[in-house]
């Protein structure tokens, strides 16, 4: 065997070595870095009203939803539904408020942080922040089901969980905990259209009902405008590439599973 061959069998080796070799990180432990980097974020975003008696959330936190949580929250652990606050001017039809969501399921993380004592700010800021976290995570779930490297998932996590529309709304409980079901509701509804498979359909419609119960009906409504048009837009191109009407049959009546669910 002469030197031309040798060096051309070792380089033939080299390759092989290099093809088989393991990345440095496995694709579980870089899924469970990004879903600490979301949740540290999300502490580092809120560290000042979470760790500290100095910062709060202003405003309308202050002023609007803790007040109407605290009614809320104190009367189920009294044993009544909140029908009626007396503690507003003449009385407020509390239960008949949407964004009171009285029975958003969530809820039980308040119900768990004031057992031994009244609901505190401290108490609901959490229950904030842990909404920017699933906000997040449900994002890049979504997010990562598309074909999208993990560098771009995680960005675009991060700008949605901090984007400017959730920032400024920081104050606005309503309006934050229905944003953080919007992935999910999107990522079901793409498994749904791949897998051909209604089942996801129902898990999307279970998750537009805990949006519905978060109690802000303008985000419910936008939710639904998108994903007629996302379901519209798969069907007519299907129907188009195939010159059959059953795609579009098929898309209205998972659209219709989903309002009804």
């Amino acid at each position: 065997m002469g030197t031309e061959e040798l060096i051309r069998v070792d380089t033939g080796s080299l390759l092989k070595f290099r093809a088989r070799k393991r990345p440095l990180l496995s694709n579980k432990t870089l899924d469970i870095a990004s879903v600490l980097l979301l949740f540290l974020l999300t502490i580092f975003f809120f560290a000042g009203v979470l760790f500290s008696d100095r910062y709060a959330i202003p405003w309308d936190m202050i002023d609007f939803y803790y007040p109407s949580q605290f009614y809320s929250i104190e009367s189920i652990k009294n044993g009544s539904l909140p029908f009626w606050n007396p503690h507003i001017l003449s009385g407020f039809p509390a239960l008949a408020d949407p964004e009171n969501a009285v029975f958003y399921p969530l809820n039980v993380f308040l119900y768990l942080g004031s057992l031994t004592s009244p609901l505190s700010l401290k108490t609901l800021e959490t229950f904030l922040a842990l909404h920017y976290f699933l906000t997040g995570l449900f994002m890049w779930i979504f997010l990562r089901s598309l074909p999208l490297k993990r560098f771009a998932a995680i960005s675009g996590a991060i700008i949605y969980m901090f984007s400017g529309y959730l920032a400024a709304h920081a104050q606005h409980l309503g309006p934050i905990m229905a944003s953080t079901w919007i992935p999910l509701i999107l990522y079901y509804c793409r498994k749904s259209i791949l897998e051909k498979n209604n089942r996801h359909v129902i898990k999307a419609g279970l998750c537009l009902g805990i949006q519905i119960l978060a109690g802000y009906p303008q985000t419910t409504f936008s939710t639904l405008f998108t994903l007629l048009l996302y379901f519209g837009w798969h069907s007519i191109r299907r129907a188009y590439n195939i010159q059959s009407w059953r795609p579009i049959i098929k898309s209205a009546y998972s659209y219709l599973l989903l309002l009804f669910t």
